[in-house]
């Protein structure tokens, strides 16, 4: 049985983006003005998040050596909780039906940690990130300010698992912020130097962030994402949307409809 690659906070997602010129580039003082913003904007979010429960679905397709001809596995529902800063997820629904006894459930590729885990890597000051400017772009209607990170191995939290071995690894990307408020509206994350054990060329991440009504209180939360791996034997894609947000209770409950999908 072929045991699932599984990475820590790592997704891609493709959209339309505009590139703007680089003569618009704002000066070093503009640039630490802006990046100091998203400090306070990303410290503020994490101290804010409401315990919440939502639904995850994962779409999950494979491909060979190359990616130009992608197979649709098991799309997977599953109920998330977020409480005390910490994830839960339970498996509801494969393929739009519930899931039976003893099922065996194919996951070429695992992740986990949408929900602050990566942004709190990259803005804790002990992590050390180098964060440099990079560009602007227009995402889904945003003008944004694009930063550069890089965590190296020294102070790198982020892991890549295959079977029994796990390492910690150094990893990039880049933040896409509002100039004006410091919000996160998108985070990219890719490790490198990975060693040859682990079988894994490159994984790339990105997880889009939307307002989302909570009990009457709009928060900043996770949309969407996606991974994508290679291996070098096989490329690997997930693709991943979160829906029906709620306030967690104890007595906090989604439905989840049967149904083909």
């Amino acid at each position: 049985m072929k045991k699932p690659v599984f990475v820590a906070i790592f997704s891609v997602l493709l959209c339309s983006v505009r590139i703007w010129a680089a003569t618009d580039t704002p000066d070093p003082a503009q640039q630490q003005r802006i990046l100091e913003k998203v400090r306070q904007s990303a410290t503020r979010y994490l101290e804010n998040l409401p315990n919440f429960i939502c639904a995850r679905v994962t779409e999950q397709f494979e491909a060979g050596t190359k990616p130009d001809h992608w197979k649709r596995l098991e799309t997977l529902t599953e109920r998330l909780i977020f409480n005390q800063a910490k994830e839960n997820l339970s498996l509801e629904l494969v393929n739009g039906k519930p899931l039976k006894p003893g099922r065996y459930i194919k996951r070429p590729l695992e992740t986990s940690g949408e929900f602050g885990d990566l942004v709190r890597t990259v803005i804790d000051e002990k992590t050390a990130a180098h964060i440099s400017w990079s560009r602007w772009e227009d995402v889904n209607g945003h003008r944004l300010a694009v930063f550069a990170y890089l965590v190296d191995e020294e102070h790198t939290k982020i892991s890549v698992s295959l079977d029994s071995l796990e390492v910690i690894v150094p990893y990039r990307g880049f933040l896409y912020a509002d100039p004006e408020t410091g919000d996160l509206w998108r985070i990219t994350s890719s490790p490198f130097n990975m060693p040859v054990a682990l079988q894994t060329k490159s994984a790339v991440t990105t997880i889009d962030y939307g307002l989302v009504d909570i009990s009457n209180k709009r928060y900043l939360l996770p949309v969407s994402a996606s991974i994508l791996m290679d291996t070098g034997r096989n490329n690997l894609l997930n693709k991943i949307s979160f829906t029906q947000y709620r306030k967690f209770d104890t007595e906090s409950k989604i439905t989840f409809v049967s149904g083909s999908n």
